[in-house]
C-alpha cells in the first residue's frame, strides 16, 4: 500500500538501508530509515522489522504492539503476504502479549503495594513502611522527618460565600488596594486563592495559623516572572471575616488584556490531613539515600504514602515541598540576598547565630499546575509560598517568599 510519498523505489532503498544499520547496531539510524520507508510505502514486512527493532531498544510495548497491528492489518487487505502474516501473528502471540500481561501484573503488584503502604501511613506505622521497603539500614526513625500538611484539592464550582476556595473574586475588607507590580506599566497581581483559617482549623486546631480570618494570594503567575522581585507577590492575612467584601477588580493592563477576566475560574476546595515526608533529592535525604536501588524503593515509599506529587496536582498546606529543582528553602535564602535593598524592612536575612537558616523556613502553601483550576505555572510547574516560623509567630505574611519551579 502507497504511503504519502507514493514512491515504491525510495521505499526499497531506504528499508535495504535500514537492515544494513540494524545489523552494524546503528539502532538510531535503523529505526529512522525504517520511519522514512513507511512515509513512501506501507508494508507489511517493514512494521514486522521495525516492530523487532522497537523490542531490542526497549521501547514501550504498546508502541510495537501499535507495529505488529499496522502489519496485520495490511497482510489481511491482500494475499501476498502470508508469511510476514505468520510472523507478525507469532511476534503478537509469543513475545508481545506475554509482555503485556507481564507489565500488568508488574503494575497491578505495585498498586497493591502502594495501598499496603498507604494502609500503614494512615495507622502512623513507620517502622512497617520501612521494613516492606527494606529501607531499614539506611533510615532507622521515618517519624523524625514526618511533617502534618493539609492538601487541597480542586472541587468545581464554587458554591458562593465567604469560604476558602481558588480563582474568582477576592473577598477583602473596604477600601482594600489591588496589588499592583512594581514596574514601568500599571499590571495588577493575579488573584490565586483565599483561605479561611476557620476551616483549617477545625481539621488542625494547632497547625500554627491564625485560629479565625482569612489568607489571600496574589502573584504574577501566569507570567511566571516573579523571581527576585518582591513586588510580584502578596499575601494578606484580613483577620476580620465579618468586614469583608468581594473585590472590584482593577482595569485591565495594556500588557495583560486577559487578566479583564481576573485569569482563573472560582473553584470550591476540599481539604484533607495527612503526614508529609521528604522528597528522595531533599536535602534531608540526600545524605541518606544515596543508592539508586535504595532511591527506587524510597520513591516507592513516598507514592504510597502520600501520592504521586508527578501524576497529581498537589496543592498544600505546610508539610515536605514537592520539589521540582532543587530544595525550594535554600532558594528562598538565595533570592533573599538579591532582592532590590528598598524591600530589606519587608524581608529580615537569616540571623548569622542561626545553625540551620535552611530549616527556618516553612512551606506556607504550595500551588501545582492544575487544569481543573486552569493554572499553568512554566512547564507544569510549581508555586512555593514560604515564610520563616518567626513571622508565622508574629503574622508577618508580608515576608512571604514565593519560589517557582518547573520540569
Amino acid at each position: 500500500m502507497l504511503g504519502k510519498g507514493n514512491n515504491p523505489e525510495d521505499a526499497t532503498k531506504l528499508f535495504n538501508k535500514a537492515l544494513e544499520r540494524l545489523q552494524s547496531q546503528q539502532f538510531d539510524d535503523a529505526e529512522r530509515y525504517f520511519d522514512l520507508s513507511l512515509y513512501y510505502e506501507l508494508r507489511p514486512v517493514t512494521f514486522f522489522e521495525r516492530a523487532k527493532l522497537r523490542l531490542l531498544r526497549l521501547c514501550p510495548t504498546q508502541t510495537v504492539l501499535k507495529d505488529v497491528e499496522e502489519g496485520l492489518k495490511l497482510c489481511a487487505a491482500s494475499n501476498e503476504h502470508s508469511n510476514v502474516y505468520c510472523d507478525l501473528l507469532s511476534l503478537k502471540t509469543n513475545v508481545i502479549e506475554p509482555l503485556i500481561a507481564a507489565e500488568e501484573r508488574t503494575l497491578a503488584e505495585k498498586e497493591q503495594r502502594k495501598a499496603i503502604i498507604r494502609g500503614l501511613a494512615v495507622a502512623g506505622k513507620y517502622e512497617e513502611v520501612l521494613e516492606i521497603t527494606e529501607l531499614t539500614q539506611c533510615i532507622t526513625d521515618l517519624k523524625q522527618f514526618s511533617l502534618p500538611a493539609i492538601r487541597m484539592k480542586v472541587q468545581e464550582p464554587h458554591n458562593g460565600g465567604i469560604s476558602s476556595r481558588f480563582g474568582g473574586i477576592p473577598d477583602v475588607p473596604p477600601n482594600f488596594k489591588w496589588p499592583l507590580v512594581d514596574c514601568e506599566e500599571v499590571v495588577p497581581l493575579e488573584f490565586l486563592c483565599q483561605l479561611d483559617l476557620v476551616e483549617i482549623a477545625k481539621i488542625w486546631p494547632d497547625s500554627g495559623l491564625p485560629s479565625s480570618g482569612l489568607l489571600s494570594f496574589f502573584a504574577d503567575a501566569s507570567e511566571f516572572g516573579f523571581g527576585g522581585d518582591p513586588s510580584a507577590w502578596q499575601v494578606f492575612y484580613f483577620e476580620k471575616k465579618g468586614i469583608l467584601e468581594r473585590a472590584q477588580p482593577p482595569s485591565p493592563s495594556p500588557i495583560r488584556a486577559e487578566f479583564a477576566a481576573v485569569t482563573f475560574p472560582a473553584c470550591s476546595v476540599e481539604f484533607e490531613y495527612l503526614i508529609t515526608l521528604p522528597e528522595v533529592y531533599s536535602e534531608a535525604m540526600r545524605k541518606i539515600i544515596t543508592g539508586d536501588e535504595e532511591r527506587e524503593r524510597y520513591e516507592e515509599l513516598i507514592s504510597g504514602w502520600q501520592g504521586d506529587a508527578h501524576d497529581t496536582p498537589t496543592h498544600q498546606i505546610f508539610g515536605h515541598p514537592q520539589a521540582i529543582q532543587e530544595d525550594v528553602f535554600i532558594e528562598c535564602n538565595d533570592q533573599i540576598e538579591v532582592f532590590n535593598p528598598k524591600f530589606q524592612e519587608r524581608f529580615r536575612k537569616p540571623s548569622e547565630d542561626l545553625l540551620d537558616p535552611v530549616n527556618e523556613w516553612l512551606l506556607l502553601l504550595q500551588i501545582a499546575s492544575d487544569e481543573e483550576a486552569n493554572f499553568l505555572w512554566g512547564d507544569s510547574g510549581k508555586l512555593y509560598f514560604c515564610i520563616r516560623r518567626g513571622d508565622l509567630a508574629a503574622r508577618n505574611f508580608a515576608g512571604v517568599v514565593l519560589v517557582g519551579q518547573c520540569f
